[in-house]
C-alpha cells in the first residue's frame, strides 16, 4: 500500500518541517492553512500562520474539516497545487526545492527599496548659488534628502532640520537650497513649507492611531461614480488627453479640498503637458524617453507622499496613469531573475504596494486610487490576477 501524504508529513523530522513552513511564501501559507483546517487563515498574520501550521502538522491533520464547495474563501495566488507545496514539506530534495515559487525568495517592499547612506561633499566657494526646490522627503541613519520633482537633483537635509521641524519619511518640502559641490548637490537653508503648508502654519503633531472602515461617499469621473477611498480603474482605448472627464475631474478635487497626486512613468506628449497644466496639482509623472530608474524613484516618492499625507489626516486621490505602462517601466529596474505575472517580482511587489494605498479611515483621511489602463493590455496577468481583484472596473 503506498504511502499518504500524511504518512509522509508524520515521518520527516521537526526540523525538516519547520524549515520547509518557514520558507512558504504568504500566500502559500494561507492556502495550506486553509488545507489544514486552520479558521480564517487569510485574516492572520505570517509568523501566527507558520506556528498554527507547525502545531497542526504537529498533532496531526485528520481532524481537518472539509472546505464548502460554494465558500472556498480567497484563491491563493501563487499556489498552483498543494500536493507540491506538501512534497517541499517532506521531501527536502533540492528537486523538490526548485518548486519553490518567486514569491518566497523576493524581498518585501522595504527592503526591495532602500537609501544611499551618501555623505555631501562640502565646497565653500560653490556656497552663494541658492534655488529653489521641492520634493519628497528620503530619511536613512546617516542623511535626508529628496531628489528635486523638476530636475531631479539630489537636495540634502540637515538632520537638525529634520529634527525641528519633526519632518518623516515622505514629507513634501519646498524649500531654498544652495550649491554644495560640482556635482550640482545643494543643501536646504530654509524651509519654505512642509506638505504645502506654510511653516509658519505647520502643526508637528500627527493624527491617532487610525481605524479603517468602508466609505461610500462618492466623486464623479465623468458619467462614473467613484467611491472614495478605494481603487478604481478604467480602460481606455486612446489617449487620455483626448478625454475631458480627466481634466474636469481633477479640477473639481482640487476645489474640493483633495490633494491631488498624479503619477505616470514615460507619459506621452500631450498627456505630460495636460498634467503639468493642472493648477494645484502634484505632478510625479515623467516625459517620453526618461531614464527608467528616475521613474522608480517617482513610483518610490508617490507611495511615501501619499501615505504620509494619510497620515497627517488629509483627503487624497492619487491618479495612476497607465498603470501597465508603470509595470513594465519597473521591470526594466531589475534584473529579472524572479518573474511572476509576466513581470519581475519586485516589479509586482512595489506595483501591489501602489494598489494597496487606497483606503478610508474613520477620522476622514483617506487614499482613493484611480487608474487607467490601455484595452490593448487587457489580458496582462498582473491586471487580471492583481488589479481587478481588488478595484472596481469601469468600461
Amino acid at each position: 500500500m503506498s504511502k499518504t501524504l500524511l504518512d509522509n508529513i508524520r515521518e520527516r523530522k521537526e526540523d525538516q518541517r519547520v524549515n520547509a513552513v518557514k520558507e512558504l511564501g504568504i500566500f502559500e501559507l494561507r492556502g495550506l492553512g486553509r488545507e489544514l483546517g486552520i479558521a480564517s487563515p487569510t485574516t492572520r498574520k505570517r509568523d501566527e500562520l507558520v506556528s498554527l501550521i507547525l502545531d497542526k502538522l504537529t498533532v496531526g491533520v485528520q481532524s481537518a474539516p472539509e472546505q464548502s464547495k460554494t465558500k472556498k474563501g480567497r484563491p491563493c495566488k501563487q499556489l498552483k497545487n498543494l500536493d507540491e507545496i506538501m512534497s517541499i514539506m517532506t521531501g527536502a530534495t533540492e528537486e523538490n526545492r526548485s518548486i519553490i515559487t518567486a514569491t518566497k525568495r523576493i524581498r518585501p517592499y522595504n527592503e526591495i527599496i532602500t537609501f544611499a547612506q551618501e555623505t555631501p561633499v562640502f565646497n565653500m566657494a560653490m556656497a552663494e548659488k541658492f534655488e529653489n526646490f521641492e520634493g519628497v522627503l528620503r530619511i536613512s541613519s546617516k542623511v535626508g534628502y529628496f531628489l528635486d520633482r523638476k530636475n531631479a537633483r539630489k537636495i540634502f537635509v540637515p538632520l537638525d532640520m529634520i529634527e525641528e521641524y519633526k519632518l518623516k519619511m515622505g514629507d513634501y518640502l519646498q524649500v531654498i537650497a544652495k550649491m554644495i559641490n560640482l556635482s550640482e548637490q545643494y543643501i536646504v537653508s530654509q524651509i519654505l513649507k512642509i506638505n504645502f503648508t506654510d511653516v509658519a502654519n505647520y502643526k508637528l503633531e500627527n493624527s491617532a492611531e487610525k481605524q479603517p472602515h468602508i466609505s461610500f461617499e462618492a466623486v464623479n469621473y465623468g458619467d462614473f461614480q467613484l467611491f472614495r477611498g478605494r481603487r478604481s480603474i478604467i480602460c481606455y482605448k486612446n489617449h487620455l488627453f483626448e478625454d475631458p472627464r480627466f481634466v474636469n475631474f481633477a479640477e473639481k478635487a482640487i476645489a474640493d479640498g483633495f490633494k491631488f497626486v498624479m503619477l505616470g512613468l514615460n507619459t506621452g506628449f500631450e498627456d505630460a503637458i495636460m498634467f503639468s497644466n493642472i493648477e494645484g496639482g502634484i505632478n510625479l509623472s515623467t516625459g517620453y524617453g526618461t531614464d527608467y530608474q528616475i521613474g522608480l524613484d517617482k513610483v518610490v516618492d508617490t507611495i511615501s507622499l501619499v501615505s504620509r499625507l494619510v497620515e497627517r489626516g488629509e483627503k487624497v486621490i492619487l491618479f495612476v496613469n497607465d498603470i501597465l505602462e508603470i509595470l513594465s517601466s519597473l521591470d526594466l529596474c531589475f534584473d529579472g531573475k524572479n518573474n511572476i505575472l509576466g513581470h519581475t517580482a519586485e516589479a509586482v511587489v512595489i506595483g501591489q504596494k501602489l494598489i494597496s494605498l487606497g483606503k478610508a479611515f474613520k477620522d476622514g483621511s483617506e487614499a482613493s486610487v484611480v487608474m487607467t489602463y490601455r484595452d490593448l493590455n487587457k489580458d496582462d496577468q498582473f491586471l487580471i490576477n492583481e488589479i481587478f481583484k481588488v478595484s472596481t472596473k469601469y468600461e
